[in-house]
């Protein structure tokens, strides 16, 4: 999927990348190397995926700082991805929620005539998807340098070309992300800005659903126009034609892994999934219930082998009926895509494990020692 330019493995975006033939011993050269070019390789990416995540946290806390996540349950917190998810269901139709005359209610004018929150959705929802991949490959490429992972050739492929579109998507979402950081300017909405959110809360309150649905076409029409207008001037729409078959192909094999997913979470009887299942899979024993579990789980990490809840189950179902180096492998993929290496005195930062965590975290140590 990746062009190459002599020995250098490029990017679908033309820079350097990884390469779609890569191999574990030219991977662990690579991750060993001093060479000057390889080294700035592998910074350019560290410096990619915290610079995109400062500008996740400007604009998670413009949010707060804005109301947007009101619109939210309490319990989400500030979560972008729901709050994202949430307001393209209500903004399909929000009439209903616009009526409600609640704090949901103005977060969500105020979104509807924040243009640059409009645009910057998608934008954030990429980038977020992007650093997660890249972080989650280089920690997996990691471990199995200097851990117990161990990831199959195909694996290895498969982490690669989705560490080059996420280089490739973040390079691209860089310059558009910079011009719609919030400013000092953008801190209060301007009168403009906060008359026509106070107008749309009015016309929430027509009865009569037509006319309703009428007025707020009508009253949105133009920051419509306004955000088509910007879409073609962002820069990542003219490097979108070398990312989409790529994309296409890492969304087609999350969506196969999630399918596998859930049925190997319902097979896993000490999961909540589990804990409630299917009549079919409530007749059949522990250990045919975990085989089952773990066969699936290794079979549905060829579509997604950055998946934690996938990698843990098959290191989990292993582990049950054969403890050993294969099940330790797999337990420490799980650590590293948890951000955690059993080399640390204090594996979590000073946050506490999860029971799964703590599970892979024991085994792997247990093994070293």
């Amino acid at each position: 999927m990746q062009a190459s330019s002599g020995d250098i493995p490029l990017a679908p975006d033309g820079k350097r990348g990884f390469g779609n033939d890569l191999e574990q011993r030219r991977l662990t050269d690579l991750l060993r190397s001093k060479d000057e070019s390889d080294c700035a390789f592998l910074q350019e990416l560290t410096q990619l995926s915290i610079t995109t995540r400062v500008h996740i946290m400007s604009v998670r806390q413009h949010y707060v700082e804005r109301g947007y996540f009101k619109f939210l349950p309490a319990v989400a917190g500030e979560n972008l991805g729901q709050l994202h998810s949430a307001y393209a269901l209500a903004s399909a139709s929000p009439a209903r929620e616009l009526a409600a005359k609640d704090g949901r209610s103005k977060a969500l004018a105020a979104m509807l005539v924040d243009t640059k929150f409009n645009v910057r959705r998608d934008l954030i929802k990429r980038a977020e998807v992007a650093v997660q991949d890249l972080d989650r490959a280089r920690s997996v490429f990691g471990a199995t340098v200097v851990g117990y992972a161990s990831v199959s050739l195909a694996e290895v492929q498969h982490v690669a070309a989705r560490a080059d579109l996420a280089a490739a998507e973040l390079r691209a979402l860089r310059s558009d992300l910079d011009v719609l950081t919030p400013s000092e300017a953008d801190k209060e909405p301007s009168a403009e800005d906060a008359g026509l959110s106070q107008r749309l809360l009015e016309i929430g309150r027509i009865p009569d659903e037509r006319t309703r649905a009428d007025a707020l076409r009508a009253a949105l029409a133009s920051r419509l126009e306004l955000e088509r207008r910007m879409q073609p001037m962002l820069f990542s729409v003219r490097v979108e034609p070398r990312l989409t078959a790529l994309r296409q192909w890492r969304d087609r094999s999350l969506e196969s892994a999630a399918d596998a997913r859930a049925k190997v979470l319902e097979l896993l009887p000490d999961t909540p999934e589990g804990d409630k299942p299917s009549p079919e899979i409530a007749r059949l024993k522990k250990s045919q219930r975990m085989e089952q579990a773990g066969a699936l789980a290794r079979e549905a990490m060829a579509n997604d082998p950055l998946d934690p809840d996938l990698v843990w189950a098959a290191g989990h179902a292993l582990h049950f009926a054969w403890p050993g180096l294969e099940s330790v492998a797999l337990f420490d993929r799980f650590l590293a895509l948890e951000g955690l290496r059993t080399s640390d005195a204090n594996p979590g930062n000073g946050r506490k494990l999860t029971p799964r965590e703590a599970e892979a975290y024991a085994a792997v140590v247990a093994f070293r020692h």
